[in-house]
């Protein structure tokens, strides 16, 4: 860059932005009032909610009380108040805003990092001693001293990520030696003694970090006293009730104003220095989760869900984060990837091994020999739901790690095709809508709890969160909404022609446009998720996962043939609207076999079995049932590729025009 910033001899530099003929970009005023409003709204929430926790600990008796302030409003001011400071962090381009939103997404990952961290290790030190009920005060002391002490620990090294980009340009310029992790802590201090912006930056991320540490400790107790007032006492409570609702709140709350100030900054230092927090406490969260494998071995107990799936959720929501602020073509961003994907590998392999495990040990125990030497034990199984969910955790780190940095022709179409979809404003809309459905029907699902009573509620629970009227009209309007634009906006725009003379394929084409929706779709879907963690954490009982397992494959299966079916529609015309409404018009057809069963035909005739083969609201029905039918699998994967064939022969039609 400094070969491009020479000047002739004799000449004077100008500085572009004190040319007359530049003229500053100011925001409005609605945008400075939304930001304004926006942080005192958080402020607000933030304050309602230390007044309840503070208030419902500090009362005398262990009877539930009733929170001075309602838990919605406070939800309400907190989500208000977000997302009218990201309005603001966006439209906002003045340099000293942006940069305090960044400052704010540290503050809000290391936060949340440090709180998980402290209650993670506290409470694997009470859980560990097998004491039953409300431990004693010196084992309550040794928690808190250890999980504050490994509080501290993180936060301080998550400074340190923060401070190393503003050492390293400080650094350079005073020609000091090359950086190491070994002469780091010398040179922080000769660089913060020189430079006043470095040194406050540091005094405020001490700060901080020191607040983090000490308000991690102090509420230790509030929030096993509020256990101990739902009558729901248990080894788990503390970790639930602050690491899932809060700690890991607050630390995905930081991804998205990380994100916004990483697009929008230009000086590498801040720019690493607002991501580099973000990828260590992804990188912490993704172990976290992995270690949950050997979990069950030890006196912790099986974590893997919810805990274990929340970590590795937000684990990998921050390394992606990450990867977008730094770029993955990057030295950093390219090691980072290579180390995303070889754990991912590494947990996967592992998490088949220990699933294998129990079927080869019974096996080899079938030798006569080897029965009278070792004995006959009764190994349970590990493949579900741990094993499985483990494998697909690490199999989605690991291609994700790969499919970051490849050059492969389909990988690198399917990740501007997805890009793409976040860079418009389809992606949050349908992952908004899916979330609001996925809201409305675990309200009903509450409703059906509460009307139970005593009775309870039959396994499997997960099926009235997962399926009712609104998930039936939900999937028609995704699908569509996903697929409506991804050709007919080629054809309109005359995008096609230049990617039609690219070195690719018809079938790389439409293969990366199809992979990219049905990410997409998954990726939206996957929100309802949440919710059944949330029962998992609120109601403190355990329940059969293995139906979401066997619900969420057959909706891969069944999402791929619906998106094939819309693309061939978005291939047919330039105009979006028609290709939506092609879309959900094949979706609306593909309903009515579900009416047909028993309307027009009775339970037990032939033709019914025909309609249900055909109606895939009966086929949802059957894999949340844990029912998963090899034929209805390759009667949605047939389907697809007979859509996608078809799209591709619409494509090589072209040629002949």
């Amino acid at each position: 860059m400094s070969e491009l910033n020479e000047t002739p001899a004799g000449s004077q530099e100008v500085d572009e932005r004190s040319t007359p003929s530049r003229v500053a970009e100011a925001p409005s005023d609605l945008v400075r009032t939304t930001g304004l409003g926006g942080s005192v709204f958080f402020l607000v929430g933030v304050s309602l909610w230390l007044w309840n926790v503070l208030e419902q600990s500090a009362a005398a008796s262990t009877a539930p009380t009733e929170p001075r302030f309602r838990w919605l409003v406070i939800r309400v001011w907190l989500l208000l108040g977000t997302l009218a400071m990201l309005f603001h962090a966006v439209k906002d381009p003045v340099i000293h805003y942006r940069r305090l939103y960044g400052l704010l997404a540290v503050a809000l990952t290391g936060l949340g990092m440090t709180l998980s961290t402290y209650l993670l290790v506290a409470q694997s030190i009470i859980q560990a001693s097998g004491v039953a009920g409300y431990p004693p005060d010196d084992l309550l002391l040794r928690a808190r001293l250890l999980g504050g002490l490994a509080a501290g620990l993180v936060a301080l090294v998550g400074l340190c990520t923060a401070l190393a980009p503003f050492v390293a340009m400080s650094n350079q310029a005073f020609s000091g030696p090359r950086l190491t992790p070994f002469n780091f802590f010398p040179r922080l201090v000769a660089c913060i003694r020189s430079d006043s912006d470095l040194q406050r930056l540091a005094l405020g991320g001490l700060l901080l970090a020191a607040l983090a540490v000490t308000g991690s400790i102090l509420i230790h107790m509030p929030l096993r006293e509020l256990g101990v007032r739902i009558d729901k006492l248990s080894p788990e409570n503390l970790l639930a009730y602050g690491m899932l609702p809060y700690g890991l709140l607050l630390s995905f709350l930081g991804v998205p104003f990380a994100m916004v100030f990483a697009r929008q900054e230009e000086e590498e230092a801040w720019r690493l220095g607002v991501a580099a927090p973000v990828g260590f406490s992804g990188a912490l969260a993704a172990l976290a989760g992995f270690s949950t494998l050997f979990t069950d071995l030890t006196p912790l107990g099986d974590l893997v869900a919810p805990y274990g799936l929340a970590l590795l959720l937000l684990g990998f929501v921050q390394l992606w984060a990450f990867l977008a602020c730094i770029g993955a073509d990057s030295d950093m961003g390219y090691r980072a990837a290579f180390v995303m994907r070889l754990v991912g590998f590494v947990v996967a392999v592992a998490a088949c091994g220990r699933s294998l495990y129990p079927a080869l040990a019974d096996w080899a125990l079938q030798v006569p020999s080897l029965a009278d030497r070792f004995g006959r034990a009764d190994l349970a199984s590990y493949l579900v739901p741990n094993g499985f969910l483990l494998m697909l955790a690490g199999l989605i780190f690991g291609f994700f790690g790969y499919a970051a940095t490849s050059d492969s022709k389909l990988i690198v179409l399917t990740r501007r095709e997805l890009a793409s979809y976040f860079y418009s404003p389809i992606a949050y809309m349908v992952i908004g809508g899916v979330t609001l459905v996925a809201w409305l029907q675990f309200l009903q699902w509450i409703d059906i709890v509460e009307f139970a009573g005593r009775e309870g509620v039959p396994e499997p629970i997960v099926r009235y969160i997962l399926l009712s009227i609104f998930s039936v009209i939900a999937l028609p309007a995704v699908v569509p909404m996903l697929t409506m634009r991804l050709l007919s906006e080629e054809q309109r725009t005359g995008t096609m022609e230049v990617l039609l003379t690219a070195p690719v394929n018809e079938g790389v084409i439409v293969l990366s446009k199809f992979l990219a929706s049905w990410i997409m779709f998954m990726i939206a879907w996957s929100v309802w998720l949440f919710f059944p963690l949330v029962l998992r954490v609120a109601g403190q009982e355990a329940f059969d996962y293995r139906p979401l397992l066997s619900f969420f494959l057959g909706l891969s299966m069944m999402s791929a043939g619906f998106l094939a079916m819309g693309l061939f529609f978005s291939s047919l015309t330039k105009n979006q609207i028609i290709a939506f409404l092609l879309g959900l018009a094949g979706m609306a057809l593909l309903i009515v076999p579900f009416f047909f069963i028993e309307e027009v035909t009775g339970t037990a005739s032939a033709r019914a079995e025909m309609w249900r083969y055909f109606s895939f609201i009966h086929h949802q029905i059957e894999f949340m049932q844990g029912r998963v039918h090899l034929k209805h699998l390759m009667l949605y994967v047939s389907f697809a590729v007979f859509w996608l064939f078809l799209t591709v022969k619409v494509l090589e039609a072209r040629k002949w025009r």
